[in-house]
């Protein structure tokens, strides 16, 4: 994907979190307020241990992808998420292990395929 210049995104996606010392993932998905929904994105910006977040539809509004160090420090990040001014609910899942690890080489191989 690229950025607002141009350029590609970096390749931070291929830097394992658990090498930095948090080996635990969740994703929390969140419910916020939707008038507050610039001013929740701003404030999980601003949380180190957020690694990604989507807008959704449907269950939740947004799906917070964190990192954390142990069982504590993500009870501490879910907690600091959930005090964000705007945000209602959050419901954590811990992540197990993954199973299909982020990829586009499929996407690239249907491409080349078409004519």
């Amino acid at each position: 994907k690229l950025d607002e210049a141009g350029a590609l995104r970096s390749f931070e996606r291929r830097v394992d979190p658990a090498i930095l010392g948090y080996p635990l993932q969740a994703y929390i998905l969140t419910n916020v307020r939707q008038r507050k929904l610039d001013r929740v994105g701003a404030a999980l910006d601003a949380i180190p241990e957020v690694l990604e977040v989507h807008g959704l539809s449907g269950v939740a509004d947004l799906l917070v992808h964190v990192a954390a160090k142990d069982a504590d420090d993500l009870y501490r990040v879910a907690g600091d998420i959930l005090n964000i001014k705007g945000v209602k609910r959050t419901t954590t899942a811990l992540v197990m292990r993954e199973m299909v690890d982020y990829r586009v080489r499929p996407l690239l191989g249907g491409i080349a395929e078409q004519p």
